[in-house]
């Protein structure tokens, strides 16, 4: 069984940008009714919006940069990848995730992906095709796309928007050394994580072993920084889950450690839980 076995990737065809959401300009100025309206299409869109984002001044700007900015110049494409999925394995020990999705999502996850600007996206399925061999070692799978950038001007301001042009595959990284498994509890920062309740082997003489189910809802989203060659500026791939799905992890525990799970408290790969230990 190869490392990617049990994902397959399909490309479901091109998602619409930001302006073509929004549509054609007013003739006269933004009203307050007219930027309620947009509010509600922008809401109704799926596109990743900032969820503190409400009806007022942050979606009129937001509306007059798309009405009033101006191409500037199209940069040539380059290649770069999403971390959607991180699957961490406890230290020393052993970790398999296979599909417990019910027949009614069995078809798999879905994924809307777009890049920084809100240009246009690509609609991304995955599904599970098998279980995974016992892994080792953290890892991390990876979308592989091609964005295409389009420098505008608003109001003598220059912005950076990133069209997902396709989806090439997928790829993965095994982390042989996790920054986030295996350290002490009180290395984790309890603003950026959240823990979940211990399982103490310290007096134990045998490895245990056991099963958490992890549920993808469809409110889940996904972001993560990326660099391109042509652009010095950071830039954001943003990802929103428009079907979910579950996964079941299977975790093998060496005896003799306490282990504290804990996860992002922020928009980052879906994951299965990452693990502190002390003895």
């Amino acid at each position: 069984m190869t490392e990617l076995a049990m994902f397959e990737v399909r490309d479901n065809g091109a998602l619409p940008g930001l302006a073509e959401v929004v549509g054609q300009a007013p003739d006269a100025a933004l009203e307050d009714r007219a930027v309620a309206q947009y509010a509600q299409v922008l809401s109704a869109s799926g596109l990743p919006l900032p969820s503190t984002m409400g009806v007022g001044s942050n979606v009129r700007a937001l509306i007059e940069r798309i009405f009033y900015r101006k191409l500037k110049r199209e940069l040539p494409q380059e290649n770069c990848s999403l971390p959607w999925f991180e699957c961490h394995v406890p230290p020393g020990g052993t970790a398999v995730a296979r599909s417990s999705a019910s027949s009614e999502t069995s078809q798999g996850l879905e994924l809307n992906i777009f890049g920084s600007g809100i240009g246009r996206g690509r609609k991304v399925s995955i599904t599970t095709s098998s279980a995974s061999a016992p892994r080792k070692a953290c890892a991390i799978y990876r979308l592989d796309l091609i964005v295409k950038p389009h420098l505008y001007d608003i109001h003598g301001r220059e912005s950076v928007e990133l069209e997902i042009v396709n989806c090439l595959g997928q790829s993965l990284e095994n982390l042989e050394k996790c920054p986030h498994c295996g350290v002490p509890p009180g290395s984790v920062d309890p603003i950026d994580f959240h823990f979940g309740q211990h399982l103490d082997l310290r007096a134990d003489r045998v490895n245990s072993t056991f099963k958490f189910k992890l549920e993808i809802e469809d409110s889940s989203s996904i972001e993560a920084g990326v660099k391109l060659t042509s652009i010095p500026l950071a830039l954001k791939l943003t990802s929103k889950v428009s079907r979910g799905y579950s996964f079941e992890v299977e975790s093998e525990f060496p005896a003799g450690m306490r282990y504290i799970p804990y996860t992002r408290v922020g928009a980052g790969p879906l994951q299965t839980s990452m693990w502190a230990t002390d003895k």
